[in-house]
């Protein structure tokens, strides 16, 4: 059955007051679980979708093991497919702690050709009661200004938001993975969909496995953009990942002539403006939101920044991509000020402090909800992570050998999950797995590791993009092909290696 013909049969009653909390006396014409209740989508929604969109209110239980559990409520958004477009399974696209794109989501449905759900993962972006931890963005503008202080200030800070939304009387450990994966399979229930193409992007990854763990017959194809999968920590992959995403990138300018005749000895540069940094870092003074801030650029917020270049593909402008690695190394290598106080207010514009060179994604247009984001780390990762922690190239080991993600979970009590949700997937769904040719996120021998027992996975690798590559021509038109007919293939259908603009 059509989604629009679903939703035309739901009630046109609007539900016009969100859930604030998850306390309080339940209003009369409350939907009871499972239901959808038409409502106008959002500004930020249909501002952002070009064609036709519908939204509506999944009411879902907090926790499906309280009888007496509160009800709270998830924003579901559908991209209709153009017109004129077969009636086919739906795209659902699974989301992480962050609002959803919905501008780079919605034009899957013109690429495809299938309506695309989009669903505002339980916790975040409009979905009720919100996960949101203010107490720590507010902490941003002080940490730059005295990193020293930084551990003390962001422990204080998400001690804080944990003791707000519990005295709200929500319940912070069933923001997980279990939970949010159980309001996809009441979704589809209430869609009456028998069979919907997953796919996700990232971090969002993560909440596909779990949907294919818990409700595998109702997935005809998964599609993994630079996946973060289970049985791995993302806190151990960030800093090998990333210094061999740039060396990666520095050691193909040594092959570009242009390149390398710009930048002599491109492969040493990292090493080089390390140790000019560890030897005497850098004070800037950096543009926030029109205040001048001064910032200490040392060896590990260097790291997390060349992370930050590889992980939205251009999107954020030129400077976020690889071919610019070169120039902000030579610039700290030489020691300009003004050039990389301008590059640095391009960085730590994204104010959360727990953000830049940390997150995927990070991005002004996906809003995280730190508390959701730290249910599942604290409850699905954290404590099934077993493997020791590498040694990391300096600066690198800055940033991520001490890194705060490290402690998180001693402010966020939640308790762990059913070790299940970090088993290695098992399955025999068609799947295909997107990867980066410099993936700072998502190393392909890892990936394939933890990827090992889907049985008819295939790989496509972009030449150029490091994460999220869908969006790409190449790897985005086999996903099209591919979901039509998802026959298993052998090697990546793109090119191995596309010539990079370099800055």
């Amino acid at each position: 059955m059509r989604i629009e013909a679903r939703l035309a049969g739901l009630a046109l009653a609007v539900i016009l007051v969100g859930i604030s909390g998850c306390t309080g006396d339940v209003p009369p014409d409350r939907p009871t679980v499972g239901t959808l209740g038409a409502v106008d989508c959002p500004a930020d929604v249909a501002d952002a979708v070009v064609g036709a969109v519908d939204c509506a209110w999944l009411t879902v239980p907090e926790s499906r093991a309280r009888p007496d559990s509160p009800l709270i409520q998830v924003l579901v958004t559908t991209v209709r497919a153009p017109s004129g477009a077969p009636d086919r399974e739906p795209m659902l696209v699974t989301g992480s702690a962050s609002r959803p794109n919905y501008a780079g989501i919605a034009p899957l449905a013109q690429r495809v050709r299938r309506d695309v759900i989009i669903v505002d993962t339980r916790g975040t972006g409009h979905s009720t009661p919100s996960l949101s931890c203010p107490e720590v963005k507010a902490t941003a503008p002080q940490i730059w200004v005295t990193p020293d202080s930084a551990d003390d200030r962001l422990r204080a800070a998400i001690a804080s938001c944990h003791a707000r939304l519990t005295s709200e009387g929500i319940g912070v450990a069933s923001y997980d993975l279990v939970e949010a994966a159980a309001d996809l399979e009441t979704l589809r229930v209430a869609l009456d969909v028998e069979m919907w193409n997953v796919t996700g992007y990232g971090a969002g990854t993560r909440l596909a496995f779990e949907l294919l763990r818990q409700a595998p017959d109702h997935i005809r194809t998964l599609t993994a953009d630079s996946p973060d999968v289970p049985g791995t920590d993302p806190r151990l992959l960030a800093g090998t990942a990333s210094q061999e995403a740039v060396q990666a990138v520095l050691a193909a300018c040594s092959r570009h002539p242009r390149c390398r005749a710009r930048y002599p000895e491109p492969e040493a540069l990292l090493d080089k403006a390390m140790t000019s940094l560890r030897s005497e870092p850098l004070r800037l003074s950096v543009d926030l939101q029109g205040d001048r801030v001064p910032i200490l650029l040392e060896p590990g917020l260097l790291a997390r920044a060349l992370r930050q270049m590889l992980s939205d593909g251009g999107s954020s402008g030129p400077l976020f991509t690889a071919g610019s690695i070169p120039s902000v190394l030579a610039a700290v290598v030489t020691r300009r000020k003004g050039d990389l106080g301008s590059m640095f207010a391009q960085f730590l514009r994204y104010e959360d402090p727990l953000c830049l060179g940390y997150r995927t994604p990070c991005l002004p247009a996906m809003t995280v909800a730190l508390g959701a984001e730290l249910s599942m780390l604290c409850r699905d990762i954290a404590p099934f992570s077993v493997e020791p922690r590498t040694r990391l190239r300096p600066g690198f080991d800055d940033a991520y050998e001490d890194s705060p993600w490290w402690w998180v979970c001693d402010s966020w009590p939640v308790g762990p999950a059913d070790p299940t949700v970090a088993a290695p997937p098992v399955s025999n769904v068609p799947t295909l797995v997107a990867l980066g040719r410099f993936p700072p996120y998502s190393p392909e021998p890892a990936i394939r590791r933890a990827l090992a027992g889907l049985t008819a996975a295939s790989y496509v690798t972009d030449p150029e993009r490091p994460h999220n590559v869908l969006p790409r021509p190449c790897a985005a038109g086999v996903r099209n092909r591919w979901v039509d007919m998802p026959m298993p293939f052998s090697d990546s259908p793109c090119p191995k290696e596309t010539p990079i603009s370099w800055t």
